[in-house]
């Protein structure tokens, strides 16, 4: 991984299963529902450091045009907000665009680009 630390993806991969398992065992568990609970949650946990990777590098250039900017104030708060969304959107969507993450990583690789 060429943008994010492996460690960091991992640990922030694992507060949306533990959410969610908190859920599910408040609502009662079945066992059908554990198994796929444990399969999610593995998929998650294993995908999410793609997905992180893939975002970091489509976003790669406009951390570069904007990464000497000063932001203050209100706009830091903004800032803020919208990286918390984004966090959420990317392990959200951890599974589909952690597989796309293998292939666009895989391809990347293998050429050069």
């Amino acid at each position: 991984m060429r943008y994010t630390v492996l460690v960091s993806s991992v640990l922030l991969a694992l507060p949306l299963p533990i959410l969610m398992g908190i859920v599910n065992f408040n609502a009662g568990w079945r066992p059908d529902a554990v198994i796929w609970f444990v399969l999610y949650a593995i998929a998650h946990v294993l995908l999410y450091p793609l997905a992180r990777e893939l975002y970091f590098c489509v976003t790669e250039p406009i951390r570069r045009g904007v990464g000497e900017m000063y932001i203050g104030g209100i706009l830091l708060l903004i800032v803020f907000i919208f990286r918390l969304w984004i966090y959420l959107i990317v392990s959200a969507f951890a599974i589909p665009l952690g597989v796309i993450g293998f292939a666009y990583l895989g391809l990347r690789a293998r050429h050069g680009w």
